[in-house]
């Protein structure tokens, strides 16, 4: 939910406000010929009015803090955030640790 950052900077009072934001396109149609709808959008609905009422759902309840803390960590350290099946999923695919180990996964080697 990047286009709510400039709300909660104190920017702007609704996203559909910030001059680079996708929010007028994507949940109230505005045309753009620098933007072009992403895959995960076009899955919101069969056309273009369900999409953009899917889309303007999706900001009616805003993120916890917590939640915010969640997304930030895990985009800033490049892993994966979401269910356990999500993550087992990407795993699997990857090949690779797609979180963060807890210190009681790490592995401790002893040197004799």
């Amino acid at each position: 939910m990047i286009e709510l950052n400039p709300v909660r900077a104190g920017m702007v009072r609704r996203p559909s406000e910030y001059a680079w934001s996708s929010y007028p396109v994507n949940a109230l149609g505005e045309s753009s010929s620098l933007i072009e709808p992403h895959s995960t959008y076009l899955m919101l609905g069969r056309d273009p009015p369900q999409r953009r009422t899917a889309y303007r759902h999706l900001f009616k309840v805003d993120p916890t803090n917590t939640e915010l803390t969640e997304i930030r960590v895990a985009a800033n350290s490049g892993f994966a955030l979401g269910s356990k099946e999500f993550i087992a999923e990407l795993e699997r695919i990857s090949g690779r640790r797609a979180v963060r180990a807890r210190r009681t996964e790490a592995v401790i080697e002893i040197c004799p």
